[in-house]
């Protein structure tokens, strides 16, 4: 199993395929498997790195104070210890945090941004939303967060055809890692560094995401000029598992701007 030796800690990690390497960093769950779909189109033609956070997943449940400037050095051990020096950084919610945080402060380790369905700071509506979240993860218990949290994530119409994802699902989640983690998004702000990041950028969500919605990218188009931008028309906030083709497909084109493979 390939780990990488983070401070204190141990972080699981996979590669597949060969060629320009692509590095995938999930939301909250913080588990690789988010990115199946990602894995399967885009290790055809190149090599993907995706990684459990710590806390989460195979990696070590470490009781620290999370923050986003945490992930992305673990982020950086993952990238050590596959022996990738730079790659592409795609980033879903919270992984979206951590990838500007990377080509903020890591530059040199990252050719080109994707921010999926993520945000610069944490606005009132952003803020209400994930305190409701760690309310009830207090109060109810991980089984009605997780539920909760599927509610907002994928959309009504996917949920309907896919109701097992509401069932009880034992992920391993340890309720007070997860309010650490929750904290560190609260207290995330990309906004006095964003003029940091000079590689190509591409901006993407869903319509219909309730989670991170539009107008919680502004901040980020405004704070990356020449950033590209693609809206899927739905998908919700797991856009990338709900609609994989149009996500896929706007990322290959990305990819190819300017009839250049990055």
């Amino acid at each position: 199993m390939p780990i990488a030796q983070a401070a204190d800690g141990d972080i699981f990690f996979e590669s597949f395929g060969q060629g320009r390497p692509l590095m995938l960093i999930s939301g909250l769950g913080g588990v690789s498997g988010f990115w199946r779909e990602q894995v399967a189109a885009f290790s055809a033609f190149r090599r993907v790195v995706v990684h459990d956070h710590r806390g989460t997943g195979r990696s070590t449940r470490s009781r620290i104070k999370y923050s986003i400037e945490q992930m992305s050095r673990d982020a950086i051990a993952v990238m050590d210890a596959a022996e990738v020096d730079q790659a592409i950084i795609v980033g879903h919610s919270t992984g979206g945090a951590i990838a500007q945080y990377l080509a903020a402060y890591f530059p040199s380790r990252v050719t080109a941004l994707v921010l999926s369905s993520t945000w610069s700071y944490a606005d009132g509506y952003f803020r209400v939303l994930f305190e409701t979240r760690a309310q009830v993860l207090r109060h109810a218990g991980v089984e009605a967060y997780q539920r909760l949290g599927k509610l907002f994530c994928f959309p009504p119409s996917f949920l309907a055809s896919h109701p097992h994802l509401l069932e009880p699902a034992d992920d391993g989640d340890d309720g007070d890692i997860v309010l650490s983690r929750i904290e560190a998004l609260l207290e995330f702000d990309s906004r006095p560094f964003l003029h940091r990041i000079q590689v190509p950028s591409l901006v993407i969500g869903a319509r219909d995401d309730m989670v991170t919605p539009p107008h919680l990218w502004d901040t980020l188009k405004r704070g990356l000029p020449g950033s590209h931008s693609e809206v899927l028309d739905h998908g919700g906030h797991f856009c990338p598992q709900v609609a994989p083709a149009e996500y896929n497909r706007a990322l290959e084109r990305f990819f190819r701007l300017g009839g250049k493979d990055i």
